[in-house]
């Protein structure tokens, strides 16, 4: 990053500036003192003569990248200053053909367009030349010497600024690589695990094939989403590999995935070169693109993958292994899709019904239920056994409360987004059965609307009214949040409610005519004959209790709260399963 430039290239500037005098020669610089930048670590790959850099490649490259610079801007200098020829640092001879000095094909037109040109138009999903191309640029800000102090500046970085080099065999490379990426930007994990799959793949055409593969999955699941590459690859090798308890292989993939992976290279049948060159080419190529895809549907909701969508609206993040739980990269694109709703919606059925009875449903207190069904839906063969598996896991009580709708469930201070998602669900299903238009993102968003409660905050009022309800306040608070006392309606109608009585003179009734489906169902003009015949139909179907309310005591909230369960109970039945085949 920009800062870690700005921090070498401070440290060397005020080292060099420590020994350079205003008016100094050339000559006098070979007094000047040295400056130690570390060890740099160097295996050997194929043949005596060609290493691969282990640790110091950030520094090597960050280098590399002043030097082409200096070397460009001296030579723009109107007064063109003697200065030391760089260019055996950046090239080299090699049987008559000029090669890198850090040669990595990828970067190679990179870097040959900065040696001659200064600049360079880098590809959108490269992330690694995109990154060289800003940090060259940041020299431009960076590097704040005089003109007539940068010939001297330059031969010291040359002859000055020293290495150790350490040379090991390629078999200890990165374990000792591990041990060491500790100084500049640490390498993030999905970078390290690239490294190391890619140094055990021994034929060159296999290992540049495989690198291009990861180049494109890991770019197109950064480009979508900061970290998504590392959230891709645990997710991935959760749903196929993870094993024991939830301590045991779960959470050490994620904490270091490149560690787990060479630790259980036979577990993964990482056997030889052509398995390590499969595992990228094959596997990781599968479940990266069908992870994106999953991401795709987390943002916008996606026909047949809704379900994806709205787990994505509780944060459950566990979706994402056991989405790809029963895949095997010898799906076809129609049985992976299939499968994936179904599994979508199982989550989407276990997550509300555990918000409703007030279970935890957090990450962590998930963690354990969820991995016992991935391993039981694993790489499954057909969409009969998933189905069945997943059926049983709810109806034999695999988790825990999970089983149906139980209790009164009611708005409270942690729940208050739950809540607007299950009212916006009911509304949204309702309209879709009854096909009246539906706005469910809007619903959704808190922005647009609010949660409104039938009954006014005005426990005195309501007292008055109806005196055998309640004798204490807080038996009426409790009701007045349970869910058949709630609505969704637009925040501006809701502001403009205030706090109006139910029924009487300047009510809310008529104001709930006018609003989505829910709310309008407490009118009696939508039961008339000029009412919907869609919205009767569906009730008559599903036998649905809705019916217009003149008054909204204590008897009508039970019942309206009965209503609502049984919605309930319908849009998030386990029976939805079966609908997918």
């Amino acid at each position: 990053e920009t800062k870690h430039v700005f921090e070498l290239v401070l440290d060397l500037t005020e080292k060099f500036q420590i020994s350079y005098k205003e008016g100094h020669t050339r000559e006098e610089g070979a007094k000047y003192a040295d400056y130690f930048l570390g060890s740099i670590i160097i295996g050997v790959r194929d043949s005596y003569n060609k290493y691969f850099i282990v640790d110091g490649q950030q520094r090597l490259t960050t280098l590399t990248l002043l030097l082409i610079y200096l070397n460009n801007y001296l030579n723009k200098l109107e007064s063109k200053p003697d200065h030391q020829n760089i260019d055996d640092l950046i090239k080299q001879d090699k049987h008559g053909n000029q090669t890198f000095v850090l040669d990595d094909e990828d970067r190679d037109d990179c870097i040959e367009a900065l040696f001659n040109e200064g600049k360079f138009d880098p590809p959108e999903n490269d992330i690694s030349v995109k990154n060289i191309c800003a940090r060259y640029s940041d020299f431009k800000d960076i590097l704040k010497l005089q003109d007539e102090a940068l010939p001297n500046f330059k031969d010291w970085l040359i002859d000055k600024v020293i290495f150790v080099k350490i040379t090991v065999p390629s078999d200890d490379a990165f374990t000792i690589f591990e041990t060491m990426n500790d100084r500049g930007l640490s390498l993030t994990h999905t970078e390290m695990l690239k490294g190391y799959l890619l140094s055990k793949i021994d034929e060159s055409e296999r290992r540049t094939e495989a690198n291009e593969v990861w180049k494109k999955h890991i770019g197109n699941l950064i480009n979508f989403k900061k970290g998504a590459d590392a959230e891709c690859i645990k997710a991935w090798l959760r749903s196929q590999y993870a094993e024991g308890s939830v301590e045991k292989d779960f959470e050490e993939i994620g904490s270091g995935f490149h560690r787990w992976v060479r630790k259980n290279e036979v577990r993964l049948n990482l056997i030889d070169s052509d398995k390590f060159a499969d595992f990228i080419i094959k596997e990781f190529s599968f479940f990266a693109e069908n992870f994106l895809k999953i991401l795709q549907a987390c943002e916008s909701r996606t026909y047949e993958l809704e379900c994806i969508y709205y787990n994505a609206q509780h944060t459950f993040t566990l979706q994402f292994p056991l989405l790809l739980a029963p895949l095997n990269s010898k799906n076809k694109s129609e049985t992976v899709h299939k499968r994936m709703q179904m599994v979508a919606r199982y989550v989407d059925i276990i997550k509300t019904r555990g918000n409703w009875n007030s279970r935890i449903t957090g990450v962590d207190t998930m963690k354990s239920p969820m991995l016992k069904i991935m391993k039981k839906i694993r790489r499954i063969n057909d969409i009969r056994t998933l189905r069945r598996r997943l059926k049983d896991s709810i109806e034999n009580e695999d988790i825990r409360g999970f089983t149906n709708f139980t209790g009164n469930y009611r708005l409270h201070g942690r729940n208050n987004q739950h809540t607007r998602l299950i009212l916006a669900r009911m509304i949204n299903y309702v309209h879709t059965k009854c096909e009246v238009n539906s706005n469910y993102q809007d619903y959704c968003n808190p922005n647009k609307y609010e949660i409104e409660h039938i009954w006014a905050n005005n426990f005195e009022r309501y007292k008055e009214r109806y005196k055998d309800d309640f004798k204490e306040k807080d038996e009426f608070d409790e009701y007045r949040n349970r869910i058949g006392g709630l609505l969704l309606l637009p925040t501006n109608i809701n502001i403009k409610l205030g706090d109006k009585p139910y029924e009487g003179e300047g009510n809310k009734l008529e104001i709930y005519w006018e609003q989505n489906i829910l709310a309008k169902s407490l009118h009696e003009d939508l039961y008339k004959d000029g009412g919907s015949s869609k919205f009767k139909e569906f009730c008559k179907e599903n036998d649905f209790k809705f019916g217009p309310y003149k008054e909204f005591k204590k008897t009508q909230l039970d019942k309206r709260g009965e209503l609502y369960r049984s919605l309930a109970k319908k849009i998030w039945s386990p029976d939805r399963l079966n609908d997918i085949r």
